[in-house]
């Protein structure tokens, strides 16, 4: 089965319960991990939803030692997103 990426985007702030939140992304990477074959995941490593996906990910790492995680630069994910777009 063909693996997938999953890239983070969000706010610099979090205007909310972070725990929550937390919780929300951690439940949400699971089941792609789990059932959509989710491997690798991208972050721009720049404001708190990307730390707190960052941090997310290495937790999941644990369980799950075949993910990866990448950071780029968000114009990187935004040029590969419209070349894949593009085709």
């Amino acid at each position: 089965m063909k693996s997938k990426i999953c890239s983070f985007a969000g706010h610099a702030d979090i205007f909310t319960n972070k725990e929550g939140l937390k919780e929300k992304v951690t439940n949400i990477a699971t089941r792609l991990i789990e059932n959509e074959n989710v491997d690798t995941f991208y972050n721009g490593g720049k404001g708190a939803f990307d730390l707190l996906c960052v941090s997310v990910v290495e937790e999941l790492k644990k369980k799950y030692t075949s993910i990866r995680k990448k950071k780029f630069k968000i114009y990187k994910i935004i040029v590969v997103l419209c070349k894949k777009t593009i085709k």
